[in-house]
This record gives C-alpha cells, structure tokens and sequence, in this order.
C-alpha cells in the first residue's frame, strides 16, 4: 500500500469511441510506471460492449454505462480518472454521479454535448474517410483511424500492424459505433467538482475541434493545457508531454 490516508488511490484509464484498452499502446504501464509510488492500483476498463445487437444499442443509455462502470471500480477507494475522449465525457458523468467517489478527472481531447456543435464535436470529412474505408476494407480501417488521429506519420506506420491485430481479435461493428455516437449525444451530466477536473487538448486535432476542451475549461473554470502539435490521440503520440503535465500539474500534490 503506497498511500498514507485510510483510503487507497486507485487510477482508472478508459479509453473512447470504437477504442479499447489495447489501443492505449503501452501508455498505461507508462503510467503504472511513473507514478507506482501514487498510485495503488492502475485499473484500465473499457466502455460496454453488449454480445447481440439489442445488448449494445442498450449501452448507448448513460444510466447503464454508469452502472456497468461503478460495478467494476472499488467502492473503498479514492478514484482518479484518465478519460480520452468520449471515455473522458463518461468519466464526467461517473464523477457527476457519485461525486464521492471521485478524487480528480483527467479530460483528453473530449467534448460536451451541451457545449459544443456537432462539426465541432466530430469533424465531418476524417469521420466519412474512416467509415468510408471501414467498406472498402471489408472492416479492417485501423490506418485510417491512425492517419486521422496521429499528425506523425512514422509513428503511424510503426503501429499499423499492431492496430490491425488487435482489430482482428477485436473488431469493431456499425452497430457498436452507433450506440457510442448515441452515448456521446446522451451524456449530459457536468461536474460540480471544477476544481478537480483537469483538461488536455492538441490544438492540431484533426478529428475533434480543440475549441471544444477550451469551452469545457471555461464552463468549468478548471485548468487547461493545450499540446501544439500532436493530434487528437494524444497520449499514444506526445506521452512525454501527457506525463510531464500530470506530474507537474494534475497530479502534484500526489507527488
């Protein structure tokens, strides 16, 4: 047990749309890592994925999603949540929910119905492109998802391969992507807790408006950092800078 108080400090990592725990790359044992003398456990949960059609269409209910999540977390600890993207808007209406479980909110490259249009929130043409080739492929449109939400393209072609294995054993359907896009429309919920939310964007995000996280930060009053040239898969391309922040800004009162 690395915490002092009675409480243990638990780190929870989820990650967003059409997107699982693999597809953080490493970035949570980067995690584990550097902070193993904050954290007493590093919990990485993806969003629910129902087995039949009906059952997925269900997870586009927040209420359900909350419950499948608060099911999976320890109810004895202190909670300090990473979210990208849409897992970040959902980790907003936990915190929203159950505000006592909650300790500190990391939003990365997120967006908020109530605060942001829709060609903000999702820019139209990347969005078309990947669906486009999810088609052609017959599924398989995990380059394009890297080109539209890495800016560097070396760093893209070294996980092209890996993307693709894991969509093999992971793949992802039209109807999974639905019941997302359903869920992002659908999470309403805005923490009172401003002073415990911290945001991160790329203001070269190709896929998500980085005016959507300057609007939540003004909503909410809370701190922002903003990268400069990484897109909108932030910690999968600038980890450096994602850690560099937590350690000297979200997280250092941990420390």
């Amino acid at each position: 047990m690395v915490s002092l108080d009675q409480k243990s400090r638990v780190l929870v990592m989820t990650r967003g749309l059409i997107r699982n725990k693999a597809h953080w790359y490493g970035f949570e044992k980067r995690i584990s890592d550097e902070f193993s003398n904050v954290f007493d456990d590093v919990l990485v949960i993806d969003l629910p994925v129902g087995g039949t059609t009906y059952e997925t269409l269900r997870f586009s209910n927040p209420d359900r999603v909350i419950d499948y999540l608060l099911n999976r977390l320890p109810r004895d600890a202190s909670i300090y949540f990473i979210g990208v993207s849409l897992g970040g808007l959902v980790g907003m209406q936990l915190m929203a929910s159950s505000p006592q479980m909650f300790e500190k909110l990391i939003m990365i490259n997120c967006s908020h119905p109530k605060l942001s249009k829709t060609h903000e929130r999702i820019k139209f043409i990347p969005a078309f492109s990947i669906l486009f080739q999810k088609f052609k492929n017959l599924g398989n449109c995990e380059r394009e998802i890297l080109n539209r939400t890495i800016n560097n393209s070396n760093l893209v072609n070294s996980l092209v391969s890996k993307a693709e294995k894991i969509y093999t054993v992971q793949p992802w359907s039209i109807t999974q992507l639905i019941s997302q896009l359903l869920l992002a429309m659908r999470c309403k919920k805005i923490v009172e807790k401003a002073e415990s939310t911290t945001i991160l964007c790329s203001k070269n995000d190709r896929l998500v408006s980085y005016l959507c996280s300057q609007k939540l930060s003004s909503t909410l009053d809370c701190e922002l950092f903003i990268n400069d040239t990484a897109g909108h898969d932030l910690t999968t391309e600038d980890p450096d800078w994602v850690i560099n922040v937590l350690k000297n800004k979200a997280f250092k009162e941990l420390i």
